[in-house]
């Protein structure tokens, strides 16, 4: 999931006018992930 986000990043940075600062998704889903999971 964190790989597939990552490159939905790539894909659209071309897209924004400002570096990217926040992701929101889904309730409570990032107490789910591991800090090495959120460093890819």
């Amino acid at each position: 999931m964190v790989a597939g986000l990552a490159t939905e990043i790539r894909l659209r940075a071309p897209e924004t006018k400002s570096p990217l600062q926040t992701i929101y998704w889904g309730g409570g889903t990032p107490s789910l992930l591991s800090a090495l999971d959120l460093e890819t």
